[in-house]
């Protein structure tokens, strides 16, 4: 049996050989909940975000061992809103520290998407940044994001943008791959999430990159071949 996780840790999730695809978010934390939260070789091609951390404007100060903390290994993202989606109070005490490690990971954007991740709250220095959001990345393949990471302060102030050559300094990762990932029967732009099947992200060029998709689910009404 596995060893119980305290209460203040939250629950424990796991995904693994899964397609997940449609409306909405993979993991919406309320409040701060603290959670651990483990994908492996999962294909998540979701309207919304991967993972949307959310506290109150007034949310008190979040005790040190109450963590979000994320591990991905053979991740393959499509995502209409962002990996990690951050949404803070007046200030980032309230906000649970939120852990990613991901491992060779292949990151998509849809044409016109967003950034890959996102901080609505206060102005914050990179220092602060990178304690509430400590990144653990392996080697892993990055879509064509114009933006690596953006911070939202308020509705119709301009944002705060981190290119791709600033998040290979903020994550460590400079052996990552970054730009354009062709998908030779990749989605087409109005293509609805809930019709997506796993054939359409198998990337040209990038081995070993993001899940295998002939060891995922095949949906129900997918043509002989496709999956």
């Amino acid at each position: 049996m596995p060893v119980a996780r305290a209460r203040e840790f939250g629950p424990r999730l796991v995904f693994e050989g899964c397609l997940v695809r449609g409306e909405g978010d993979l993991v919406h934390s309320r409040g701060g909940r603290p959670c651990e939260l483990e994908v492996r070789n999962t294909l998540a091609a979701l309207s919304g975000s991967f993972l949307n951390v959310e506290v109150s404007p007034d949310a008190p100060a979040v005790p040190a061992a109450q963590k979000v903390a994320a591990h991905l290994t053979r991740v393959s993202t499509y995502l209409g809103g962002y990996l990690i989606r951050l949404q803070a109070g007046k200030d980032l005490k309230g906000l649970p520290e939120v852990r990613c490690k991901p491992s060779e990971c292949l990151f998509l954007s849809p044409p016109g998407g967003h950034a890959l991740a996102r901080l609505e709250g206060p102005d914050t220095e990179e220092k602060l940044l990178k304690d509430k959001l400590p990144w653990e990345g392996g080697r892993n393949a990055y879509g064509n994001f114009g933006t690596m990471l953006e911070q939202q302060q308020s509705e119709g102030e301009m944002p705060s943008l981190m290119s791709a050559e600033k998040w290979k300094q903020f994550s460590t990762e400079a052996t990552s791959k970054y730009g354009a990932v062709k998908l030779p029967a990749g989605p087409k732009e109005d293509e609805p999430f809930t019709q997506m099947v796993p054939a359409q992200f198998v990337p040209e060029d990038l081995p070993g990159f993001g899940a295998d998709v002939t060891q995922l689910p095949k949906p129900y009404g997918t043509p002989q071949g496709e999956r």
